[in-house]
């Protein structure tokens, strides 16, 4: 059984990594991370277009500051699952690759997602 279950995640992963890397996306490395910037126009799973934005690299800069401020403390949880290795902290956040995808809020503040893999 964990064959089967290990064959459907392999399956839906490759399917959603085809979804997620054919669409255009900006490359954005600096001193500390790396990833890329999805733009507005593009669909993502649990995005509606309508509230979508489009992240700018000082956005990005802004958000990892936030990030590293804040990393385990209450204000960024941790909603890691037990196969996630190295766990997502201070000493290891320079070794995953990020994902950004931004949207605003009915306040129009700017919100971004950061995804690590």
């Amino acid at each position: 059984m964990n064959v089967v279950k290990l064959l459907l995640v392999l399956v839906a992963l490759l399917f959603s990594e085809y979804y997620v890397f054919s669409q255009e996306v900006v490359h954005v490395r600096e001193r500390g991370y790396k990833g890329y910037i999805f733009p507005k126009e593009h669909s993502i799973w649990g995005f509606p277009p309508a509230n979508r934005y489009t992240p700018t690299p000082q956005d990005i800069a802004l958000a990892e500051q936030i990030l590293r401020e804040n990393i385990g403390a209450e204000y960024v949880k941790s909603n890691q699952r037990q196969w996630v290795r190295p766990p997502i902290n201070r000493r290891t956040l320079n070794r995953y690759v990020r994902q950004y995808v931004g949207y605003l809020t009915d306040d129009n503040e700017i919100v971004i997602w950061i995804n690590f893999w």
